[in-house]
C-alpha cells in the first residue's frame, strides 16, 4: 500500500515514482502508450479484433490503479498530481482505442 508522507514533507516526483508502487504506475503508463503500436500491429496482421484486447487490458489496469491509489484522498499534493497525469493518460488512450473502434465515448461515466 501506498506509504504516507512524513508530517510537513511534500514528495517530489522521483519520491512518488520510486519503489513498488513507482514501477506499477510506470506499467499502466507503458501499458497505455501502447496504442500506436497495437493500431500499427492490426494494420499489418489485419487483426483488428487486437485493439478491442487491449483497450479491455488497459480498462482492467486502470480499474486495479484506480482501486489502490485513492487519487481523491491523497493528502500530497504532488503525490495526487501525478496519478491525475496518470489517470488523463489513461483516459486519452483508452479513449483512442474506442474511437478507433468506433464506440461513441460518454463525457462522463
Amino acid at each position: 500500500m501506498p506509504e504516507a508522507p512524513r508530517e510537513g514533507h511534500v514528495l517530489l516526483v522521483g519520491e512518488v515514482l520510486a519503489g513498488e508502487d513507482g514501477t506499477e504506475i510506470w506499467s499502466v503508463v507503458m501499458l497505455a502508450e501502447r496504442l500506436d503500436e497495437v493500431i500499427q500491429q492490426c494494420k499489418s496482421s489485419a487483426e483488428p479484433a487486437n485493439v478491442a484486447k487491449y483497450a479491455f487490458t488497459l480498462a482492467k489496469a486502470f480499474s486495479r490503479f484506480y482501486q489502490r491509489y485513492h487519487i481523491l484522498q491523497e493528502t500530497d499534493p504532488t503525490r495526487q498530481a501525478v496519478l491525475i497525469a496518470v489517470t488523463q493518460i489513461i483516459r486519452r488512450q483508452l479513449t483512442g482505442a474506442l474511437r478507433v473502434l468506433g464506440i461513441e465515448v460518454p463525457a462522463q461515466m
